[in-house]
């Protein structure tokens, strides 16, 4: 009788630009032979396995205290990464870097005012486009009537080509302003996969 064990893990490593650097109880990632291009990493049974993927457009923006009337765009103001230089925090727009079409994940959020009076029958909407048409769209219908805040989210996979763009839009009834509430305001697109 023969017994054959295998051991899988992952290992877990921060890539910055062309550097990668693993946590300080981590085994060196040099002994492993992993290079910067290095992202993924199986070790069965003695044998290891270096998977190399592309590299990822990352954008994270938040705060917004966009006016909505009629549709839309929600502009984050507050730009936190943007490893390509992709969006525009001074309209709200992500342009698909050259080279980097294919499957973007695209997850937005934002809040209103509480001061914004609602009445029964009143929606939240938001849309994800891309190149000014709505791909997604979700609504939130308020609980009732009075002064609060309506948080709406909304979160796709889109399929789009170099040099097309990504919007995240809104709309309310009544017409609210956001809150500018950085927690409540985001905006995270990343891809390709």
């Amino acid at each position: 009788m023969r017994i054959v064990s295998a051991f899988l893990f992952t290992l877990s490593f921060v890539v910055e630009g062309s550097s990668i650097s693993a946590p300080s109880s981590s085994t060196s990632l040099s002994s492993l032979g992993i290079t910067a291009s290095t992202t993924e990493l199986n070790y069965l049974s003695g044998v290891t396995q270096a998977k190399t993927l592309s590299a990822k457009v990352i954008v994270h923006a938040d705060t917004s205290t966009t006016a909505l009337s009629g549709i839309t765009t929600v502009v984050y103001s507050n730009e936190v990464t943007d490893s390509d230089s992709a969006y525009n925090p001074a309209n709200g727009t992500f342009t698909v870097p050259t080279g980097k079409g294919g499957d973007y994940f695209v997850s937005g959020s934002w809040q209103t005012n509480a001061a914004e009076t609602w009445v029964a029958g009143n929606q939240a909407v938001s849309f994800i486009q891309v190149n000014g048409t709505n791909k997604r769209i979700s609504a939130q219908f308020p609980p009732g009537a009075g002064s609060m805040n309506v948080l709406v989210s909304i979160a796709a996979v889109v399929t789009v080509a170099a040099g097309d763009t990504i919007r995240i839009a809104g709309l309310g009834t009544p017409n609210p302003t956001l809150s500018g509430n950085a927690a409540q305001n985001t905006l995270d697109i990343i891809g390709p996969f």
